[in-house]
């Protein structure tokens, strides 16, 4: 049922920015693959929380994702308060996500933006949390869309992406 909820979710936004929906439906087998953007300076909240809430949907006696993080490198990195992360993938060898999610982030590099673009294209939905949006926005994948970030940095992503 949950599952289901993400997937209507997805298709309404879509829909909002005059998208042909797609839709994720679980795989004849396997998992679901969300892949989960960090980079130095990661925001742990905004990639721990989203994690959480997909490893918690349950379909049958299985979960139906296979979550993943996802980086330039395989090297440890320092996210928020200071704790090390060591991505499992790098954009060049990481499996193709069905689902993308980018929370708030200092890295900026342009294989994790070229990445972000590609995926746009590729994967069922690609998402941002909190000022992920901004990540989002330079790789140029909100342009003429509608988009948010966190209340207090609405005026700057306004100015820095008019175009959104």
């Amino acid at each position: 049922m949950k599952l289901q909820l993400l997937a209507v979710s997805a298709i309404a936004s879509q829909a909002a920015f005059g998208e042909q929906a797609r839709k994720t439906t679980p795989p004849a087998a396997g998992p679901i693959l969300v892949a989960f953007v960090i980079t130095e300076g990661a925001t742990m909240i905004d990639f721990a929380g989203p994690w959480e809430v997909f490893q918690d949907v349950m379909v049958g006696e299985g979960m139906p994702f296979r979550l993943y993080t996802v980086s330039d490198s395989k090297a440890p990195l320092r996210i928020s308060g200071g704790m090390q992360v060591v991505p499992d993938y790098t954009f060049e060898d990481a499996p193709r996500p069905r689902i993308v999610v980018v929370g708030a982030q200092s890295g900026k590099s342009p294989k994790m933006l070229g990445w972000i673009r590609s995926m746009t294209a590729q994967a069922d939905v690609v998402m941002s949390v909190c000022t992920g949006a901004y990540r989002l926005a330079q790789a140029g994948v909100l342009k003429e869309k509608k988009a948010t970030t966190h209340h207090d940095f609405y005026d700057d992503f306004q100015k820095k992406f008019p175009d959104v």
